[in-house]
């Protein structure tokens, strides 16, 4: 079934940050799109809820080396 969350970013400083976490994000199964907004740091996930959910989402951002929070 496909849902969608937020996720708050910290620490993206240009549009590379914004790359990284969209073309990595797209690659992870479950995912079947994301919108990254660098102005205000977040992102907008589409999700399978029987593949993924809104905190390993966060946890994938994280590993990529920022700090991330899903938005209640």
């Amino acid at each position: 079934m496909s849902s969608s969350c937020s996720i708050l970013i910290q620490g993206m400083t240009c549009n590379a940050c914004v790359d990284r976490i969209e073309r990595c994000a797209k690659k992870e199964d479950g995912i079947s799109d994301i919108k990254v907004s660098l102005a205000e740091g977040k992102a907008e996930v589409k999700f399978d809820e029987g593949k993924t959910s809104p905190d390993k989402i966060a946890s994938f951002v994280e590993d990529l080396g920022f700090s991330c929070q899903v938005a209640k």
